[in-house]
């Protein structure tokens, strides 16, 4: 029954599509037919963005998008070794609250921008700061393997991620720019300040997104700059406290 109903809702523009031969075929002038297999097949994300591109298309994955789908993404991706929230606020009740988690969110980003292909191909690169370092490294070692050095693609299941030559042009122009020199050493600052326990050699997914995020670099530096002049600041009242003066240097002439 809701398969005639979808039928019946189809896009008025599918038949002046097919009709004109020069027109590229779009999603909308397939058959309803085509539709319900691709809805079938898609995952979660993919689900929920043709849900909000029509109406047609939300009446038609609406249905599909439940509790259960959200919760077998996640589980889905633990078991690829792959990012998971681990908020103890997630709710799986409403698409609305799922993807109001900033952890949903920050997967959800990344994944489209192809920046997890980008982290897969290269798995001795650091993951950048991020909630989900330590989740990554915990499910890696209960795995008991590392990840693959692959190409393949995350989102469309291709064996070659298209978007990894945009990715490495952009990097490249990244690390032979003025703001790649500069920002290095503050990245190193930052590391170590946080604590962790990661390579200071920028990723390939890092380098994008910051060479996309410069204000929230550049905040990041200036954060690093605060802690280091708080803990000089401190270092001095202490020793003005306890009284401590650096020994003085005898200066000899040759």
């Amino acid at each position: 029954m809701a398969s005639t109903t979808f039928l019946q809702r189809a896009p008025k523009s599918s038949q002046q599509e097919l009709s004109s031969p020069n027109t590229h075929k779009r999603l909308a002038s397939l058959p309803p037919e085509i539709h319900h297999i691709i809805a079938d097949h898609l995952p979660y994300p993919d689900l929920l963005s043709l849900k909000l591109t029509d109406t047609y298309f939300a009446a038609l994955v609406g249905p599909k998008l439940t509790v259960k789908s959200r919760v077998s993404w996640v589980q889905s991706r633990y078991a690829q070794r792959l990012p998971v929230p681990t908020s103890t606020k997630l709710s799986f009740r409403t698409d609305e609250l799922f993807v109001a988690n900033p952890e949903v969110n920050a997967i959800l980003r990344r994944r489209r921008r192809h920046l997890e292909c980008a982290d897969r191909r290269e798995p001795k690169a650091a993951l950048g700061f991020s909630a989900f370092t330590e989740v990554d490294r915990n499910v890696r070692r209960l795995q008991g393997a590392q990840q693959l050095d692959t190409t393949a693609c995350l989102v469309t299941g291709a064996p070659n991620c298209p978007a990894i030559p945009n990715l490495d042009t952009k990097v490249q122009r990244y690390r032979n720019s003025v703001v790649s020199k500069l920002t290095a050493p503050v990245l190193r600052t930052v590391a170590w300040l946080r604590g962790l326990q990661r390579s200071f050699r920028v990723s390939l997914s890092c380098a994008v997104a910051e060479l996309s995020h410069t204000p929230r670099v550049l905040w990041s530096w200036f954060l690093a700059t605060l802690k280091l002049a708080f803990i000089v600041v401190v270092a001095s009242v202490a020793c003005t406290v306890c009284g401590w003066r650096p020994p003085p240097v005898a200066f000899t002439n040759p």
